[in-house]
């Protein structure tokens, strides 16, 4: 009997735990989905808008990538045109607070395919055969304003689950819970979809490394290749699979997951194109091969 008692405990509290999550997931997908619109910059007005807010932040904020032309209010570079560009919209105001771009492939000449490329030495870069199956993404920022608290860096703004506000005239504080704990989580889902939709699945980024924090906290994995690079004050070059980051994330920050993956939808597709376009680890033999010769040399 009392075995009994026990089982139905955890099956009711497996249960209740189950609704609760599924709750806070729907809860936090219906007030990012209200608060921000993921928008496809694909047309010169839009991406205009995009390399607008990357000038206000690496240039004017940061001091990088200054135009020559100072009544120039863009940055933008030769990779642009060979990029997918998004923004992320604030559906109130209507300002664009975030952007990021796609850089694909460089057919006719993979070793120069990527800005990564000119700045980490790692031969999985420099190996032409898999260049062709890489993308990089690269100038994400969000608008200053959602850049405030004290661990968000210069380009990102960190994962927060609470914030720290103070109680006016008594001196307290308080911990309040935050609605939107990772702000750019669709500029991801926007470019996981273009990097799966030129049927790749593995990505390269440079990213500032206070925020690797945040990419653990929300299940992204990825690998480190190398040391990290002198742009932009300091970056990690990383590189990670889309169907891998997906499998994490939905186990161990599924109210993420439910944004970056358009709630399954880029799931399905990593799946189904990691099921066509399987290969034997990230690194295949020419490339190990490789590796091992510029550590004789």
């Amino acid at each position: 009997m009392r075995m009994t008692k026990s089982l139905i405990k955890a099956c009711t509290d497996t249960l209740m735990s189950n609704l609760k999550r599924n709750l806070q997931e729907h809860s936090y997908e219906a007030v990012y989905n209200k608060t921000f619109e993921l928008v496809p910059a694909d047309n010169d007005e839009l991406r205009g808008r995009c390399f607008r807010l990357r000038h206000k932040v690496l240039c004017e904020e940061n001091g990088y990538e200054c135009p020559t032309d100072p009544a120039n209010f863009i940055e933008s570079d030769e990779y642009d045109d060979r990029a997918r560009h998004f923004m992320l919209k604030h559906r109130v105001s209507h300002e664009v607070v975030g952007t990021l771009r796609v850089i694909l492939p460089n057919d006719e000449a993979p070793g120069e395919s990527f800005p990564m490329q000119e700045l980490c030495d790692h031969p999985l870069l420099k190996f032409d055969s898999r260049a062709l199956h890489l993308c990089e993404i690269s100038r994400f920022v969000m608008a200053p304003r959602f850049r405030k608290r004290a661990s968000d860096g210069k380009f990102l703004s960190a994962y927060s689950e609470q914030d720290v506000v103070q109680i006016q005239d008594s001196g307290k504080t308080k911990q309040i819970r935050r609605q939107i704990p990772y702000a750019q989580a669709a500029l991801l889902q926007g470019a996981f979809e273009a990097a799966m939709q030129a049927q790749i699945l593995d990505c390269v980024w440079m990213v500032e490394p206070l925020h690797l924090p945040s990419l653990q906290k929300i299940g992204f994995a990825y690998r480190v290749l190398g040391p990290q690079v002198k742009s932009h004050g300091g970056l990690q070059p990383l590189i990670f699979n889309i169907k891998h980051v997906l499998d994490t994330m939905r186990h161990e920050a599924p109210h993420c997951w439910t944004i970056i993956s358009d709630n399954g939808r880029l799931q399905n597709m990593a799946d189904m194109l990691a099921q066509n376009h399987w290969q034997d680890g990230l690194i295949d033999q020419a490339c190990k091969d490789m590796i091992y010769q510029k550590l004789l040399s």
